[in-house]
């Protein structure tokens, strides 16, 4: 018989994970200092085109088009930064208590990626 309740040392360690994550939303997040981290990988492609269009010493064109594609990068870490901000905010608000032992689980996952 397997149970689905939560162990008190899984409730004690979403408690603590929660507890760190409400501390921290009051703290300011500084979007600058952490754009590195939500920005996304050079898009290979794109990058291949640029390489393209300079050796066919097409440089405006080149310029132009990694200029669209570090604004797409800035605009996707925003997002990325938007989406993680609001992901704290709700698991700041979850009722550990009324968790069953899969759902506590997938909440310590989720609030390790979520603490900082």
């Amino acid at each position: 018989m397997t149970t689905t309740t939560a162990t008190e040392a899984q409730i004690t360690y979403a408690t603590n994970l929660q507890t760190e994550i409400i501390e921290k939303l009051d703290w300011n997040f500084d979007r600058d200092m952490m754009r590195g981290q939500f920005t996304p990988a050079k898009d290979e492609a794109t990058m291949a085109q640029v390489r393209e269009l300079r050796a066919e010493g097409r440089t405006d064109e080149a310029k132009a088009l990694s200029q669209q594609a570090r604004a797409d990068a800035a605009a996707q870490a925003d997002a990325n930064m938007d989406a993680y901000l609001a992901r704290r905010s709700e698991l700041a608000e979850v009722d550990i208590t009324a968790l069953d032992k899969e759902e506590i689980s997938a909440f310590i996952d989720d609030a390790k990626r979520h603490q900082f």
